[in-house]
């Protein structure tokens, strides 16, 4: 059985046209209020438009080119920042038209200490419509929502081209993605979701509890939190059919640095392994 490399490594930074660049050129004058971000599953945002104080990183990963695995879920946090008043409309769309599964959840932040963090989830459809402050949170000028992506175990190896979008005052802003589908296929699992720990913890320790089988609470309602242990059970029985083994440190030992930390874990495992044990 091989072992997974340390996962303490740091992450290598995707080359090419900064998404946080792109963005603002798509934005008219009058409009810089608005935005649209795309963050990994580990950046929790608030309903201020920053990410949740036990989730920040120094450099975040920028969500431009991801890897995905056949017969599994990828997911995406987004980020909508508006001008109070400014309705606005959110697509998403894909090219090929139906490479990927896609269901897009908004997210519902809950107070925690001094913070709001976004847990609970509601499946919408799209275009969906914006319109901040909504009632529920004084000042809110963010909404936040979960984008589950899920890639068909028949679906051909390639790129897909994915853009979220946002039309706010008859101007259009648009965040592009291109997810590169891997000759990975996972392993069915049989309970998806389910128990996940508490929700002031980091954004990263349902992956413990998949990994490890840490401490959970019950739960009735759909959480993002499922989501991210659903994701890590999906990465644990990839692993067990390559026959990997986990470090013992990484149930034992302190966490690793940084609510990212896990991606790379999660990058060598969707990469394609060729005949010999070696990978691609």
């Amino acid at each position: 059985m091989r072992p997974l490399r340390s996962a303490r490594l740091a992450w290598t930074r995707h080359i090419g046209l900064r998404a946080g660049r792109a963005v603002p050129l798509l934005i008219a004058a009058g409009l810089q209020a608005q935005s649209l971000k795309v963050y990994s599953e580990f950046q929790r945002v608030d309903p201020f438009g920053n990410v949740v104080a036990a989730d920040r990183v120094e450099r975040p990963r920028e969500i431009l080119s991801p890897a995905v695995a056949r017969n599994a879920f990828h997911s995406f946090r987004l980020a909508v920042t508006l001008e109070a008043g400014t309705p606005a409309h959110l697509y998403l769309q894909q090219n090929p038209g139906n490479a990927f599964g896609i269901t897009v959840y908004r997210e519902s932040h809950v107070k925690v200490g001094d913070s709001w963090i976004p847990d609970r989830l509601r499946k919408i459809k799209l275009p969906y419509l914006i319109l901040l402050p909504d009632g529920e949170i004084p000042g809110e000028t963010t909404a936040t929502f979960w984008l589950d992506l899920w890639t068909p175990a028949g679906a051909p190896t390639g790129r897909v081209r994915v853009e979220a979008l946002i039309q706010a005052g008859g101007r259009w802003v648009v965040y592009p993605l291109e997810a590169r589908v891997a000759s990975t296929t996972a392993p069915a699992l049989r309970s998806p979701a389910g128990l996940a720990p508490g929700i002031a913890e980091r954004s990263d320790a349902p992956v413990f509890a998949a990994w490890c089988g840490a401490a959970e609470e019950h739960g009735e309602a759909l959480t993002a939190r499922q989501l991210v242990r659903r994701n890590a059970l999906q990465d644990v029985a990839l692993a067990r059919q390559r026959n990997e083994v986990i470090p013992p440190a990484w149930c034992s030992g302190p966490k690793p640095a940084g609510a990212e930390w896990y991606l790379p874990v999660r990058d060598r495992l969707i990469r394609p392994v060729i005949p010999g044990g070696a990978e691609k």
